[in-house]
């Protein structure tokens, strides 16, 4: 195997409470410390804190991505019908994958985010959390905000098409994702989302600027056809109108009114 590639594993129990403890206690002093300060466990290839997973599955170590989207977009292809179910919910191989591209995804010169977005961290209901983070047990589920879940499971739903819900940037996870993909109503219905990117992706498929802000038309008419409207006006909508029945984008936003045709 050559030296950039590496074969996917999964954290063990161990390795899911090493990564556990840097993530929560940078976090506490992350005002004075930042990402870049902190060297980063050795552990990817450990078999004390390491497992294979049930498939041979090599990628590249040094990858070059230019945003979130890439890396969801390459991941998939890798790893798309080859994970069983318990391997896809398992915490310790997205927080594996999250280790070993960590210094593309964390932003270097800030402290450290809450460790949702380096471990996935799934409803306590689940049962998927082999590690629960201290002081919260979260009712429902935050794996949206995983640095490669979050954008895995958008592209698994909506393949190219998730791309607007993904900042530019490789270090950050962007507002749409945080506003749109955090609503697990909107994840049970594919065609809100693919109308939504319709109205918002722009010609490079990234969100459209200036899309988020008040939601009043009555103090602020900008806000007419924009994303927290969108979210209000769907939810409205689902009450009168079956949108599984629905086979084209197009359709839902007509009735979605013409604030938001004039945008599409």
């Amino acid at each position: 195997m050559s030296e950039n590639k590496i074969e996917i594993k999964k954290l063990n129990l161990e390795g899911l409470k090493i990564l556990q403890d840097i993530y929560e206690d940078n976090f506490i002093l992350r005002k004075e410390i930042k990402v870049s300060d902190i060297s980063m466990p050795e552990i990817l290839e450990d078999s004390n804190f390491t497992e294979s997973i049930s498939s041979k599955v090599v990628i590249e170590k040094d990858k070059d991505f230019a945003n979130r989207f890439e890396v969801a977009k390459y991941l998939h292809k890798k790893l798309n019908n080859v994970l069983n179910d318990d391997e896809f919910d398992d915490q310790g191989l997205w927080a594996w994958l999250a280790l070993l591209y960590f210094e593309k995804l964390a932003r270097q010169d800030t402290g450290f985010r809450r460790i949702e977005h380096y471990i996935p961290i799934s409803s306590g209901s689940s049962g998927h959390n082999k590690i629960i983070p201290n002081g919260f047990d979260p009712t429902i589920s935050l794996e949206y905000r995983h640095c490669i879940k979050g954008p895995y499971n958008m592209y698994d739903l909506l393949g190219e098409k998730s791309k607007f819900l993904t900042s530019k940037r490789l270090d950050s996870m962007g507002d749409p994702t945080e506003n749109f993909a955090s609503k697990k109503w909107l994840t049970t219905h594919k065609i809100i989302f693919e109308a939504l990117h319709d109205i918002f992706a722009d010609e490079n498929g990234f969100f459209k600027p200036g899309k988020f802000g008040k939601h009043c038309p009555k103090t602020n008419p900008k806000s007419l056809g924009n994303a927290f409207r969108s979210f209000l006006v769907t939810d409205g909508l689902l009450f009168t109108h079956n949108f599984h029945k629905m086979k084209k984008s197009s359709e839902l936003i007509e009735i979605m009114g013409k604030e938001f045709e004039d945008s599409a």
